[in-house]
């Protein structure tokens, strides 16, 4: 979750949470780390840590982060946590049905699928969300927190 969204909608942190999810911290306000200087970056990750309270679990916006930002996080004891399906779903250019298709061909036992809760995705997750989830069900897969 980006800080300054759970700033602004602090009741979305709350339902969240209150749902049984872990949250994760996606930096302040989604800085990435080859745009800006490893203190900055690290001082961002630790603003958002402030509000978001993760007990240091992070996502680094874009999949990206400096080698230096990489290891001043892991030895400040920061779990970075990756993904294997990118689904695309916030790319203007590719459809719901796309999204759907990509996750149906890369998901395996243990994948950790990343969807986006932004306006340049909701359209599509609202479409495609329930059908992969009861997809990824019949499948056989479960879902499970970090």
């Amino acid at each position: 979750m980006v800080g300054e969204n759970a700033v602004r909608y602090p009741h979305l942190l709350a339902e969240v949470r209150k749902r049984g999810h872990r949250v994760g911290n996606h930096t302040y306000n989604h800085l990435g780390g080859f745009q800006s200087f490893d203190r900055q970056y690290i001082s961002n990750a630790q603003k958002a840590e402030e509000i978001l309270k993760t007990g240091k679990l992070f996502r680094p916006p874009h999949g990206w982060m400096s080698p230096l930002q990489y290891r001043r996080m892991l030895r400040d004891s920061w779990n970075i946590v990756m993904w294997d399906v990118l689904t695309r779903d916030y790319n203007h250019t590719v459809s719901a049905a796309w999204v759907f298709a990509n996750v149906r061909k890369y998901t395996r036992p243990g994948s950790i699928i990343t969807f986006h809760d932004s306006l340049k995705s909701i359209g599509k997750l609202r479409i495609i969300l329930p059908d992969t989830i009861t997809w990824l069900k019949n499948q056989g897969y479960e879902f499970k927190v970090l």
